[in-house]
């Protein structure tokens, strides 16, 4: 079993690169990809793979992820800028989100290993580039996911507030279901993000990228995020439970004082009918 691993790790592509030292930066579009748009939109580039797509254009690297996000191997500042700019019009003028990631991948080291500020490996293949990117681009969804919940929170906080101080809700019930509609599109995009957060094929193929893909998932603390992120989903549904509970109370309540309202008008009627003739 273990040559075969050492025979499919001797076979890995190994990415030629002066390059000891590679920052790795990534941009969150906030948008899925279309990974074939993209490549043919890019020209002068070298790809290397198609699923995450991976370029090489001189001494840069971009990994694009489905899922909307982008890892960035720079090499040179220019190359980079230059390849930037084959990017498809609606993806060049997106406001790319305000989550990130930065990450330092060291060569020529004497053993692989995952520390607090990087990863160290002896050579640099397309498997540890596909690994590593996946990995740091699900950092960055978990992270923009989580912003994402943070602003629907603080959105419900005022009203949390009102319910907390005063038992009323001051938001009319239009307003109220349109932010119910927005936090369960938030809630089912966020739980959309995270089905992504997966192993890699390659951490499958080979114990030594299996480990570096473990090493990784623990230096990002994925199961406390996402464990973190999945209570705040819960509470977000709970809230909306309450919430929709408390609007149907309050149409409920409406209705009832309307009835209220029409029987006493059905009431006055028939008084008023019924005391007319004996005037006359």
């Amino acid at each position: 079993m273990s040559s075969q691993l050492d025979l499919k790790q001797t076979l890995m592509r190994v990415v030629k690169s002066d390059q000891s030292r590679w920052p790795v930066n990534t941009l969150s579009f906030g948008q899925d990809l279309d990974l074939q748009i993209i490549a043919q939109n890019i020209t002068g580039a070298e790809q290397l793979h198609a699923e995450p797509l991976i370029l090489r254009f001189r001494s840069s690297y971009l990994v694009f992820f489905e899922f909307g996000e982008l890892v960035i191997w720079e090499g040179n500042e220019l190359d980079l800028i230059e390849l930037m700019n084959g990017l498809p019009p609606q993806l060049a003028n997106q406001d790319q989100s305000s989550a990130k990631e930065s990450f330092d991948v060291l060569l020529e080291q004497s053993e692989e290993q995952v520390t607090f500020h990087g990863v160290h490996l002896q050579k640099l293949s397309v498997e540890h580039i596909k690994v590593i990117s996946k990995i740091i681009a699900q950092s960055t969804a978990l992270q923009r996911c989580d912003k994402q919940v943070g602003m629907i929170l603080d959105e419900w906080r005022p009203t949390v507030g009102q319910l907390a101080s005063t038992g009323r809700m001051l938001l009319s019930s239009k307003d109220l279901q349109s932010m119910i509609g927005r936090t369960l599109g938030i809630r089912e995009a966020t739980i959309g993000r995270m089905a992504v957060i997966d192993s890699p094929q390659e951490a499958w193929k080979s114990e030594r990228l299996s480990r570096l893909h473990f090493e990784l998932y623990e230096r990002f603390r994925f199961s406390q995020r996402i464990a973190a992120l999945e209570k705040k989903l819960q509470y977000l549904l709970d809230l909306n439970s309450t919430l929709i509970n408390i609007v149907r109370h309050r149409q409920n309540h409406y209705l009832e004082w309307i009835v209220i309202i029409l029987i006493v008008i059905e009431v006055i009627y028939s008084t008023i009918h019924f005391l007319l003739p004996n005037k006359h």
